[in-house]
């Protein structure tokens, strides 16, 4: 019971009601989810770019800078909307530490020398747009 102290619901017209209201609302979540509720999720995907992101850094900049725990707030916020289902789980990982890394004027070292940007060799196909 959530409610240890009340008496249980009864099964009136008022039980049912509840039910089918609950039964609406799940409906209307899955429409907004276009059905859709099994997706792969970016948390992994910036675990990973951040350890490796760390290990390029200066070891100061990366402990003066909240690189990390902005990055994983952006990736929170970003299932506020729809974001999570119209791109894919590698690119809005990427999105995040790109924006956190600007956010605080942080370079990527080497980055300037490289043949390819850093989120270019984390996801080939991702362009800054």
């Amino acid at each position: 019971y959530l409610n240890p102290e009340s008496d249980p619901l009864e099964v009136d017209t008022k039980f049912w009601e509840l039910r089918d209201s609950i039964v609406q609302c799940e409906l209307l979540v899955l429409r907004l989810l276009q059905f859709r509720v099994s997706f792969n999720h970016p948390h992994k995907y910036l675990l990973h770019y951040l350890v490796s992101i760390k290990n390029w850094m200066n070891r100061h900049i990366w402990e003066r800078n909240p690189i990390s725990t902005v990055s994983w707030a952006l990736l929170r916020d970003s299932y506020l909307g729809d974001i999570c289902l119209r791109f894919e789980a590698q690119h809005i990982a990427v999105a995040v530490l790109y924006f956190a890394l600007q956010s605080y004027g942080v370079e990527v070292p080497g980055n300037e020398n490289a043949e390819k940007e850093w989120w270019k060799v984390r996801v080939p196909e991702f362009t800054i747009n």
